[in-house]
């Protein structure tokens, strides 16, 4: 019997937790909603192999630019240049001013990683520090 209540108690923690979680989502812009996206999509295509190869071709410009899967990373890097011009660039001001980091150096944190696997910067260090501290994720 204790057990179960025991159970109980952990799962109504984990969906209050996911229920928070969500709820703070809902109170995003819709810029940092799409910034949380490209951080999320860039951590799960730090899984690929293949990403991390088109990261280091694409630096000395040899990705196959036209072929999957680099099509999925080119669209996704893309990205990053619309959310650092939206508006002129003052969604981008605003958002450093309030979070401490920008989509673009969300994603020179997700190259760190592609490229040596952990982060040799400290500047890239302070802006992980920012982005996992970011709400929206």
């Amino acid at each position: 019997m204790r057990k179960s209540r025991n159970l109980a108690a952990v799962f109504a923690v984990a969906t209050l937790a996911g229920v928070a979680g969500a709820q703070a989502a809902a109170k995003c812009t819709a810029y940092e909603q799409q910034v949380a996206r490209q951080i999320k999509d860039g951590k799960a295509f730090l899984k690929q192999e293949s990403f991390r190869k088109w990261i280091d071709d694409g630096l000395q410009s040899k990705a196959p630019y036209n072929k999957k899967p680099y099509t999925a990373y080119i669209k996704w890097y893309g990205q990053f240049d619309k959310l650092s011009s939206a508006k002129g660039g003052a969604e981008q001001v605003k958002f450093l001013e309030k979070y401490g980091f920008t989509a673009s150096a969300a994603y020179s944190v997700i190259q760190g990683y592609a490229l040596n696997g952990k982060l040799t910067s400290s500047v890239d260090m302070d802006f992980e520090k920012q982005m996992n501290a970011f709400p929206c994720l």
